[in-house]
């Protein structure tokens, strides 16, 4: 569902999937700077994922998120979308 990337220029965790759960393997996992740390966003390629009700509640437990200073964009946590499309953003909750 996630993908972590290695350069500080992308995010964290990016998941445009329905009802993203999201928990690390290990306890107390990190996620350190990049654009943001988590960026959960809208299913701009499916219309499917979109209309699941599943996608209006989400979780994520178990991170911690760090933004050192000076690293640039102080957007943690990106939650609804990016599209530009915006009837087909997450609304909804996002549990941490």
């Amino acid at each position: 569902m996630f993908s972590k990337t290695s350069t500080s220029a992308a995010d964290g965790r990016r998941s445009s999937s329905a009802g993203a759960l999201a928990f690390p393997t290990t306890p107390e996992t990190w996620i350190e700077s990049g654009n943001r740390q988590l960026d959960l966003v809208d299913a701009e390629d499916s219309m499917e994922l979109s209309a699941d009700p599943s996608d209006r509640t989400n979780f994520v437990y178990g991170y911690i998120l760090v933004e050192p200073d000076g690293a640039g964009n102080s957007q943690i946590i990106n939650y609804g979308g990016d599209s530009g499309a915006e009837d087909i953003y997450r609304k909804g909750t996002l549990y941490l």
